[in-house]
């Protein structure tokens, strides 16, 4: 895999340890410190090795924070330098790669005053497991520095000691008293690990519906971590889960989040709760139950929404604001000193934009969003605790007309940028299908579909009554790469679920998309439950060279919608001269724009 994709066994990112300290957790069942023998270190970063798939699934028990991984000192000195052997000049290199990149590993220190203590507890393990290995042996070397390890570990607290090494692993087993430490194979270990539920798809991992004043116990219970930012809590609970704008997100059969807005006007909305429980967040829950609201707001025509955060939830702030929200203002002590409320706004356009259209409807934002009364009363800075500065949009051209990107000036020079894409998150529903740009169609199979999203198979839908969560921003669809990152990232896209189905079932846009080896693919994304990494590894092109040669694609995914109507294969024949998609396929925006509106999406 050396030099494929710009990757050379690109697992972590350089210069980082598997876990911080701060996602360090001791759920049941599994080890918190697992230590790691060189053998596993060298299949993990040599490119001349294929990496162990049980292996790569404990790695990801520390990206995941699930587990400590770790590495003692004694790593350094069983991986040798290029004057130890007579190797060739590729796996002198590969040393010289591996000896670089262990700091991605935690390490254990062992202080100075217990590294003579740690030599003799290695000594006994030594006469313990190899009691008739002759000294200075290339066996007895190696014996010895594996019983440092083991001795290292015990030092520092014990653990589970993982190792390719099966001679070791079967010695070890018949002393796990004595070592302090049980020594395992990779398969072992993840045999002995509680297994993960397995998806059913017909189980509903996330519903958003309307709240009931039934659910008051199982809210109190929710939002008891913030009671008492609420004067008189019970009273608006009771009045909350009475109003038709109330509703909340079930994960896993409880009430995991809650969501409140209420009409100020026939045009505006104010979101006056939104809230995930602590144990909730990071499962995708959050973003679904948003991007529900979103889209009941546009079904129902309003033009802005808006919410106030306080500095004391920056998390809230940044998590708002990858939806398309915007800062429009900031209050201090508001609420109490020292701290400050941010009012945040989401502006809805309901319109398609072309090429002739883009300046004028720029105009309209700068004029109608950025801008304030040209009044001396509103425009001199000593009125303001915090003045504003006066901003316009304007599109930015290539020489060959395109546009792909505007620039935000101030006074007629440009102080920064925005992508298409982010005008088009900002302005959201509104659609940029200027010259140039592209939207994607993705095959998967039905199994697929359904773990990810709710396919629409009947006519209607169930929206907006309940809403499932299928596709979770903690997944990522894997894909065959034909299609480079930079024309994908940001883009599009539609699904098409083929086999039985062939239809397309609804659209999303593409967050971020990888090409890499699969084994890293699998470490930093993981599954979706019905992926293994023999099924990514399928997903690498089997013609020998080329670009992307040994490398599978990852793609993640948001705001999906799927269809009222579905498109048939037969329709996106007849209608938009497409066939069955083979892989990541290209279309023209507005053949992408013509498709949404058969399937029922008029906004």
């Amino acid at each position: 895999m050396v030099g494929t994709c710009g990757y050379t066994r690109s697992i972590f990112r350089e210069g980082e340890t598997l876990v911080s300290e701060a996602r360090r957790t001791e759920p049941t069942g599994i080890p918190s410190r697992i230590a790691l023998d060189t053998s596993c270190v060298i299949n993990l970063l040599s490119p001349e090795e294929e990496p162990d798939p049980d292996l790569l699934k404990i790695v990801r028990l520390g990206t995941e924070g699930r587990a400590r991984l770790m590495v003692t000192p004694v790593v350094e000195d069983e991986i040798p330098d290029s004057s130890e052997s007579d190797a060739s000049t590729q796996k002198e290199s590969s040393r010289r790669f591996i000896r670089k990149h262990l700091e991605i590993f935690a390490e254990d220190e062992i202080s100075a005053q217990r590294k003579s203590e740690r030599d003799e507890l290695g000594k006994q393990f030594h006469q313990l497991l190899w009691p008739n290995s002759q000294q200075g042996s290339r066996t007895w070397r190696h014996g010895r520095r594996d019983c440092l390890h083991l001795a290292s570990l015990k030092l520092c607290g014990g653990g589970v000691f993982v190792t390719l090494d099966s001679n070791l692993q079967r010695k070890a087993q018949k002393h796990v008293e004595a070592l302090g430490c049980s020594v395992v194979l990779p398969t072992e270990l993840m045999q002995a690990l509680p297994k993960p539920k397995p998806i059913d798809v017909a189980r509903l991992d996330a519903v958003v519906r309307r709240a009931k004043q039934d659910d008051a116990d199982a809210v109190a219970e929710l939002m008891d971590p913030i009671r008492s930012s609420y004067p008189n809590f019970d009273d608006w609970r009771s009045k909350a889960l009475s109003r038709k704008e109330a509703y909340v997100g079930i994960f896993d059969g409880r009430i995991a989040g809650i969501s409140v807005w209420s009409p100020k006007d026939e045009r505006v909305v104010k979101l006056s709760t939104f809230y995930v429980g602590d144990d909730y967040q990071r499962k995708g829950l959050g973003p679904h139950l948003l991007f529900h609201q979103l889209r009941l707001w546009i079904a129902q025509r309003f033009e802005k929404v808006f919410v106030t955060v306080s500095s004391e939830r920056l998390p809230a702030l940044e998590f708002f604001l990858r939806y398309g929200f915007r800062v429009e203002g900031a209050s201090t002590r508001r609420y109490k000193a020292g701290a400050t409320e941010f009012i945040l706004s989401k502006h809805l356009f309901y319109q398609q934009i072309d090429d002739d259209g883009l300046d004028p409807f720029l105009e309209r934002i700068s004029d109608e969003v950025f801008a304030l009364p040209d009044d001396d009363i509103v425009q001199r800075p000593a009125h303001w605790f915090m003045p504003p500065c006066q901003r316009r949009l304007r599109a930015i051209r290539d020489r060959a007309g395109r546009v792909h990107f505007v620039g935000i000036f101030e006074d007629d020079r440009q102080v920064g940028h925005m992508p298409l894409s982010e005008l088009e998150e900002v302005t959201y529903p509104a659609r940029l299908a200027v010259d140039g740009r592209e939207a994607f169609m993705i095959p998967i199979k039905p199994g697929w579909a359904d773990a990810l999203m709710e396919v629409p198979r009947l006519q209607g839908s169930l929206f907006p009554n309940t809403d499932k969560l299928r596709l979770r921003t903690d997944n990522a669809y894997y894909c065959n790469p034909r299609i480079g990152p930079k024309r994908l990232k940001d883009s599009p896209v539609l699904f098409y679920v083929s086999e039985d189905d062939k239809l397309v079932a609804g659209f999303a846009r593409i967050l971020n998309c990888r090409i890499a080896p699969p084994e890293d693919l699998f470490v930093e994304f993981g599954d979706i439950g019905v992926y293994s990494l023999d099924n990514i590894r399928g997903h690498v092109p089997t013609t020998v060279g080329g670009q992307y040669a040994g490398c599978a694609m990852a793609l993640k995914f948001a705001w999906w919608v799927p269809f009222e109507r579905p498109v048939d294969l037969n329709r996106l024949r007849s209608e938009f001269g497409l066939e069955h998609p083979q892989s990541v396929m290209s279309l023209p925006y507005d053949t992408y724009v013509k498709i949404l509106k058969a399937g029922g999406i008029n906004w």
